[in-house]
């Protein structure tokens, strides 16, 4: 692991700022698709989150393997998503399962938002962002709910480092 690595796993402070912005950005979001869903349909609002999750999540995925030198394989698709909360202002606790890892999220900006707006979109924007994501290093790695998000939690989700074959 690069000292880049290294210290974004770890010191990157979510400023107040960065809160706000991202706040903002989610509030717009969730408009945009409860528009979305009353024009054209829950199922095909959900398809367009699908496909634009998964954009950013690999954009964002080759932002990090382009500016923190971050190298092919599983330990960097498991950094890219530690640094990906870290960002978002993320509390997370990690578990190394038997074929991945599991992300506990103790504090998740995104499940809270979807819970004011009285809707879960997790399946449609945080698993294909992170599996896209991850993808960038670890072509085979994919994610797994292993707690299903409700209302009065959020989920857990395995980045799972097998190829889907096994």
């Amino acid at each position: 692991m690069s000292w880049m690595v290294a210290i974004a796993k770890r010191f990157l402070p979510a400023s107040e700022r960065a809160q706000r912005i991202l706040e903002t950005f989610l509030d717009f979001s969730l408009e945009h698709f409860d528009a979305l869903a009353e024009r054209i349909g829950e199922e095909e609002a959900r398809a367009m989150y699908r496909k634009a999750a998964a954009a950013v999540g690999r954009k964002t995925g080759e932002t990090l393997k382009k500016e923190l030198k971050m190298e092919p394989g599983t330990d960097s698709a498991r950094d890219s998503w530690v640094i990906g909360c870290r960002l978002l202002g993320f509390r997370i606790r990690t578990q190394d399962a038997e074929d991945g890892v599991d992300f506990e999220h103790l504090n998740d900006p995104l499940w809270e938002s979807f819970v004011q707006h009285g809707r879960l979109l997790c399946d449609c924007t945080c698993v294909p962002m992170t599996r896209a994501m991850a993808r960038v290093f670890y072509p085979e790695a994919n994610v797994e709910f292993v707690r299903e998000p409700t209302l009065a939690q959020p989920c857990i989700k395995r980045l799972v480092f097998r190829s889907e074959e096994d």
